[in-house]
């Protein structure tokens, strides 16, 4: 069996924030696989960006503590690494595209000298990115490549543009070309479609896909949409309050939701025929990571919370090829084992 690129075990993360700490990841487990588009959904405050920023180690320390967990890219803990180390790895071996473009550009940077500087960044870790030559011309024709290839037409006199003369779009594309410049095996795209009209979105989602089927990539998506992940990903992991509570191939956890935070999720999920009215939304919010309840963290919110919900976290069991839950009382119908 081939040993998954990403392996996440049983991660805990706490914040120290003024009002007290907070135990934000509470023992996330997750693996990508080389090639695999792995979908992070969940609604906000769950836990899924912390995650992804965690795999890069980006979560500043302090406020930010591990008490216990492993990050392990292609069998090597992360958690173990110095920062110096680590900071190897970023762009190189791990590339990252982040929420907003607007923000995540320096506007008072052209594009080029941002993705040259990018490319120099991973060139020194990797001296045959940029070949023997003067590494700032080498960058700079790399630059242009990767716009090209990220679907971005006359990609050198581009180069000399602002960020302000690119379209929303656009500057996706850009922190698309940014991610990838330096040929990572791993790329964590935090909700890289926000914002972005229906074809935007659409044409970023296959140009990921496209690098996927070119390099082998494995990549986490995360993301609210869950037909983007019905589209785009191979699995899917379902977070809640910190806990990830199922994973699985896509078609059998959205055709087949086990957990019933995932069955909510998908029935506020509006159909063609759904008339007004008829949309069923979620009682109650996220918990308060503070003061998480006791149990499953799902149980207060949960139509089918029983008195052993409350008393212990549920243990993960599998229902199906590929498919886990994180609950004592799983939907009987999703099982197919």
């Amino acid at each position: 069996m081939v040993p998954p690129l990403l392996e996440i075990r049983d991660l805990h993360l706490k914040m120290t924030t003024s009002d007290g700490p907070a135990h934000v990841l509470n023992g996330v487990g997750l693996s990508v696989a080389r090639g695999e588009i792995l979908g992070l959904v969940g609604e906000s405050g769950c836990g899924k960006s912390l995650t992804g920023l965690s795999v890069s180690r980006l979560v500043p320390s302090p406020p930010a503590h591990y008490p216990s967990g492993e990050i392990r890219l292609d069998g090597q803990d992360l958690m173990t690494l110095s920062e110096r180390r680590m900071r190897a790895l970023r762009g190189r071996r791990i590339g990252m595209i982040f929420q907003d473009p607007g923000t995540n550009l320096n506007p008072t940077m052209r594009i080029g000298d941002q993705l040259v500087d990018a490319a120099l960044a991973a060139g020194r870790h990797a001296p045959d990115l940029l070949g023997p030559g003067p590494a700032r011309p080498a960058a700079r024709a790399l630059a242009a490549e990767m716009l090209e290839r990220v679907g971005i037409a006359s990609a050198r006199q581009r180069l000399n543009a602002w960020p302000h003369e690119f379209s929303g779009g656009m500057r996706q594309r850009v922190l698309i070309a940014m991610a990838l410049i330096g040929r990572p095996d791993l790329l964590i795209a935090d909700e890289p479609t926000t914002a972005l009209d229906v074809s935007v979105q659409a044409q970023i989602l296959t140009l990921l896909r496209g690098m996927v089927a070119d390099r082998g990539l494995g990549v986490i998506l995360i993301t609210h949409n869950m037909g983007v992940v019905a589209r785009t990903c191979s699995h899917v992991a379902v977070m809640y309050a910190g806990n990830v509570v199922e994973t699985g191939p896509v078609a059998a956890v959205l055709e087949r939701p086990a957990h019933p935070y995932t069955r909510a999720l998908m029935a506020a999920i509006p159909g063609r025929n759904t008339r007004r009215g008829a949309l069923k939304g979620l009682p109650g919010t996220v918990p308060d990571l503070m003061a998480p309840p006791p149990g499953c963290r799902f149980a207060p919110r949960c139509p089918r919370a029983k008195a052993a919900c409350r008393a212990a976290l549920p243990a993960t069991c599998r229902i199906g090829t590929g498919h886990e839950v994180a609950c004592l009382d799983p939907v009987a119908e999703a099982a197919d084992a």
